[in-house]
């Protein structure tokens, strides 16, 4: 973690910024470890004050255990980087049995008060011949950007932190070489509570990019670095100043200066995509930006906010592609949680994808978008060819393979899943979203050990994600595990605020279990509802199902197909329903649906040992 401190320190030819943090010599950051620069700071601060070895151990790793040699270490880093000052004076003098003292001049500086450098790239190898530049071409990198943590005062600002972190993953995701972790997966290291290293190794990515974001009067002042976790090491550093309402300038800049510092012979078909803008309005890039700090808030408030900041987008600026984009993903996730009407979400989410795909061909993201919808009201061949053409344009996306494999797998074709489900858990390794989807393919491929001890993976390490209960009581519940199915899903109810799918998944937990009690009172509590609250009808068509009232559950699922309830996409494959599958009206559902050609895994023998698929949460 870094310090907040708001000066600035000078020392010979040095500078030091602590709340990056970054060393300068003459405008260019020096190459330091995270841990020596915090030593470093310590030192300087304490300027001509001895400070002990127990003191800077218990500051630069203050819940570790470590040994004195690892400050001995930090030490040597320092003053290898640092060298002699003027004279011949050391920095950082040794007091024997004691500790070590800062004993150059420092001079301090408030932030305020400096005019920040906009600083070229550092390479990061030297000048590469013809046949390694044809490598380097080839190559791809794996890269984090973390939430930017704004220090300030200013809390009307802090969308600026998720949203420029959101939008430059965007920007990045244009570079074929450059596999990006989605915001979903880094948006939890935005309280600023883990160090930049760990998070990076958290990820499992070759680089972070994080950044600082201050106010200075009517100017945003921003640090930017980016750090190599192999060698735990800053390769890059800028820091960049831009005028409130330019924030768009900040944009274009960061993302530049970090793309060319990781491949300095970008191609300029590769530098066309990174430097085109969603906008050129700054108003219609706020209210994006705005929007993308509260969706990921995820919470029902900030839908709501989210989706008038989107909104206010495209009203400033009707061209704005992300925006319809974001408009699109926002009404698919709420069809998917039942949230509102189905119908009404999946046709929203239509007309706002066909206008991005539109206004963008070449935007992966706007073809997933449209194809998810289109999948959603059972348009199987639109939807294909568009979830293929984000596949084509974006080979590197977790989301386009996570989104294709959908495709794929609701038409029963598991074992073509497969390959895109482990595409995209390289691509995104930590995410609750692709640990959800495996699990939940293994559950459609019939292998409900794997499946249960997915779940239980994904407790372990996302124990406050509704989802990851939902998906263990939803395969408990199927063989027979009733108690663990009928807790984890009270633990769902929960932690998503008692929502109405986690009510009526523990619905079908009674029915399954035999408490038909229970489960005829969740049932009237349904029917109680008013009028605008929206039900999940293919849930409770399978609490009929499991109260075992056959012609209660086909008026129900016929009741689904009038409402085109999304969750009907899995009638062809869920194995809860095998008992149905000859029933001449569940055979015209699956005409109906265009789902008569999907395949039923229905033993292990006849399914890959790994398969597994996906299901969307965004």
């Amino acid at each position: 973690m870094t310090s907040e401190d708001p000066h600035l320190y000078e020392f010979g030819p040095f500078r030091l910024d602590p709340s990056t943090p970054v060393l300068w010599r003459e405008g260019h950051p020096v190459s330091l470890t995270p841990k020596a620069l915090e030593t470093l700071a310590i030192l300087v601060r304490c300027g001509g004050r001895v400070v002990s070895r127990e003191e800077l151990i218990q500051a630069v790793w203050p819940d570790v255990a470590v040994e004195e040699n690892n400050l001995s270490v930090n030490v040597s880093t320092l003053r290898k980087a640092l060298g002699d000052g003027a004279d011949g004076e050391k920095y950082i003098e040794t007091v024997p049995r004691r500790g070590y003292r800062f004993v150059a001049p420092v001079r301090v500086l408030p932030v305020e008060s400096v005019d920040l450098v906009y600083t070229r790239p550092l390479p990061l190898a030297e000048e590469t011949s013809e046949r390694d530049a044809e490598t380097n071409r080839r190559a791809a990198f794996s890269i984090a950007v973390l939430p930017f943590n704004y220090i300030g005062t200013h809390a009307d600002e802090d969308y600026l932190g998720i949203g420029l972190c959101d939008t430059l993953i965007t920007r990045f995701s244009r570079v074929g070489r450059f596999v990006m972790r989605p915001t979903s997966s880094v948006v939890r290291y935005g309280d600023g509570q883990t160090e930049t290293l760990a998070a990076g190794r958290d990820l499992k990515v070759d680089y972070v990019v994080d950044g600082r974001i201050r106010r200075a009067g009517e100017t945003l002042r921003v640090n930017v670095q980016l750090l190599r976790i192999s060698e735990e090491a800053i390769c890059w550093a800028g820091q960049f100043d831009e005028k409130l309402t330019d924030v768009l300038q900040l944009e274009d800049s960061i993302a530049e200066q970090v793309a060319l510092a990781l491949i300095p012979q970008m191609t300029s078909d590769e530098r066309e995509r990174l430097a085109k803008r969603g906008t050129d309005n700054p108003e219609a890039f706020e209210a994006y930006l705005r929007g993308r700090f509260h969706f990921n808030s995820l919470t029902e408030d900030g839908f709501a906010k989210a989706l008038a900041a989107y909104e206010r987008a495209v009203q400033l600026d009707p061209s704005y592609v992300l925006a319809h984009t974001a408009i699109a993903d926002y009404y698919y996730f709420l069809a998917v949680h039942g949230v509102m009407p189905a119908n009404h979400c999946l046709a929203a989410s239509e007309a706002a994808a066909r206008r991005a795909v539109e206004l963008d061909p070449q935007l992966a993201e706007a073809h997933a978008a449209l194809g998810f919808a289109l999948s959603g009201r059972f348009k199987w061949e639109e939807a294909e060819r568009h979830v293929l053409r984000a596949l084509e344009i974006s080979p590197n996306s977790a989301l386009a393979h996570l989104r294709y494999g959908n495709h794929l797998v609701q038409q029963g074709f598991v074992e073509e899943a497969v390959q895109h489900a482990r595409r995209s858990l390289e691509l995104d390794p930590t995410s609750p979203i692709y640990q959800f989807s495996v699990g939940w393919g293994l559950y459609f491929a019939r292998r409900f050990d794997e499946c249960l001890e997915q779940y239980q993976s994904m407790i372990a390490a996302h124990p406050l994600n509704p989802m990851a209960y939902f998906g263990f009581a939803w395969v408990a519940r199927h063989v027979g595990r009733h108690d663990e199915a009928l807790s984890a899903m009270k633990r769902a109810e929960e932690f998503s605020n008692g929502t109405l799918m986690m009510t009526t998944g523990r619905g079908l937990v009674y029915a399954a279990a035999g408490m038909r009690r229970e489960a005829e009172e969740i049932l009237e509590k349904i029917a109680a509802l008013p009028a605008h609250c929206n039900v999940i009808t293919y849930h409770v068509a399978l609490i009929y199902h499991f109260l075992g009232d056959k012609e209660k559950t086909l008026l129900a699922l016929e009741e689904a197909y009038e409402q085109r309830d999304l969750w009907l996409v899995w009638i062809g494959v869920e194995p809860a329903l095998d008992s149905l599958r000859s029933d001449k009206r569940f055979q015209r559902l699956l005409e109906l649906t265009g789902l008569t050609r999907a395949k039923t895994p229905m033993s292990e023998t006849r399914v890959s040992k790994d398969a597994s698929v996906l299901i969307p949460l965004l």
